[in-house]
């Protein structure tokens, strides 16, 4: 980029103001400040649109309800598309990280971050890499969910039980299967939200028509 003095010159600011903004810009991972070389505009890479569209989502009006009707829109046609292409290798990061939540039974945080971790590694056996972008610039809000909803009871052998169901439909190269047991699990785990809500006298917002309607959490199956 121009220098910092001909920018301030050019655009008829002081110097301070053109250092910030470009402070600013590094942070979002824009451009680069090499002291004593310039500033220079930094090659784009996925995690600078992760952090962005992540801070917004944060920060934004949005409800619980609104990100899982995003995720209801992703992760159906997502697991469909991890059994069309995951690779050998997916298939066994897959299978690991069911293994990595059974083992982390006893620990929320490692539970729920071994949870959202699996949804990621669908997401990018998808090979699709703007899924997976999608899905991790929603990472630290879908984590807490998980955290939450997991320490209610049973809740963990659920999440456990469905993610074995997808691994295999996906193992199996079943989108139809695949797909169905992403609906079945994101319809269980709506559920569990809703529950978990109730206990922190949390406001998560409605569903929209788009979402089939889920049954009450005291319904028999």
């Amino acid at each position: 980029l121009p220098s910092e003095r001909e920018l301030a010159d050019r655009l008829q600011v002081s110097r301070n103001v053109i250092r910030e903004a470009s402070k600013v810009l590094e942070a979002r991972g824009l451009v680069s400040i090499q002291t004593g070389s310039g500033v220079y505009v930094a090659d784009v890479e996925p995690h600078t649109f992760t952090r962005s569209l992540g801070l917004y989502v944060q920060r934004a009006q949005t409800s619980v309800a609104h990100i899982f009707e995003v995720r209801w829109i992703l992760e159906v046609e997502t697991a469909r598309l991890a059994a069309l292409h995951a690779s050998p290798q997916h298939i066994r990061d897959l299978e690991g990280s069911i293994a990595a939540m059974n083992d982390a039974v006893a620990d929320l945080d490692a539970f729920a971050a071994a949870d959202i971790g699996f949804h990621q590694l669908l997401a990018h056996a998808s090979q699709n890499p703007l899924l997976a972008i999608l899905l991790d610039s929603m990472t630290d809000l879908l984590r807490e969910q998980s955290r939450r909803a997991s320490a209610l009871p049973d809740a963990q052998q659920n999440a456990l039980d469905h993610h074995r169901r997808i691994f295999r439909a996906v193992r199996s190269r079943s989108g139809v299967l695949a797909s169905q047991a992403m609906r079945n699990h994101l319809t269980d785990g709506w559920k569990y939200i809703k529950l978990a809500s109730i206990e922190d006298e949390g406001d998560i917002g409605e569903l929209s028509s788009l979402v089939p309607p889920v049954p009450p959490a005291d319904a028999t199956d």
